[in-house]
This record gives structure tokens, sequence and C-alpha cells, in this order.
């Protein structure tokens, strides 16, 4: 079942900006993150939003496969660091990742799963002219 959104296309180009936001900040050098449980959240909540955020964008029926894309996107992001030579791969930031997809999946059960279609209604209202 796919929600009504009326700017489904700004929700997507506003999700594909965080897919860019995310992958930039895997493989770009970043400083030593001096204590290890701040990276890790930092991987969950990352990965966490992206499922979350595209999860009320596409159709209900293909979020199995964009939890697969997602968290293949982490694994390989992983994999890229290693490639750099100025990042590295580490199972522990995989599994993070894999940790914010999950989690972003199950939120899309609950109301937070509806947070895009409660402010499209409303933007749509403002828009119209009825807020």
């Amino acid at each position: 079942m796919l929600q009504k959104l009326r700017f489904r296309r700004i929700w997507f180009a506003l999700g594909i900006m965080l897919l860019v936001v995310i992958v930039t900040g895997s493989l770009v050098p970043v400083p030593k993150i001096v204590l290890p449980a701040t990276d890790k959240l930092i991987h969950v909540s990352m990965y966490f939003l992206l499922m979350a955020w595209f999860a009320q964008v596409v159709d209900m029926r293909y979020r199995l496969f964009l939890a697969i894309v997602c968290a293949s996107l982490g694994l390989l992001l992983e994999i890229a660091q290693e490639a750099t030579g100025y990042r590295s791969f580490e199972w522990a930031d995989a599994l993070a990742n894999i940790t914010g997809v999950m989690l972003g999946w199950a939120v899309t059960h609950t109301i937070v799963g509806k947070a895009l279609s409660m402010i499209d209604k409303q933007l749509a209202r403002l828009v119209s002219g009825e807020g």
C-alpha cells in the first residue's frame, strides 16, 4: 500500500540528499573518533534514518527490498572504505549499519512510520490555503 503523499518527489529528493550525505561521509577522510560507541551510534542513526525515510516514500510492498538495499549499501561502503587507503573496513560498523536498517524497518510499523504522511498533509493544507 502506498501512502498518499502530495509532495512525494520532494520527500524522495530529500532522501537522495540523505543518501549522498551517507555515501560522502563514509568515503571522505575523517579524524578518528575517540569514543567508539559514538561512532557506532552515528552508524546506527544514519541507516535508521535512511531506512525509515525511504520506507515512508516507497510502496510497502518494496520495504523488504529496500531493507536489503540499505543493508547492502552499508556493507558495500565498508568494503569501499578499505579500498580508500585512509579508511578501514570494520565488521562492527557493518553490524551497526544493519542494526540501523532493522530499527528503521521496525518503526515503520508504528506511528513514526506515518510521520511524512502527517507532515505532507499539513503542508498540503498550507499550500492550498486551508490551514
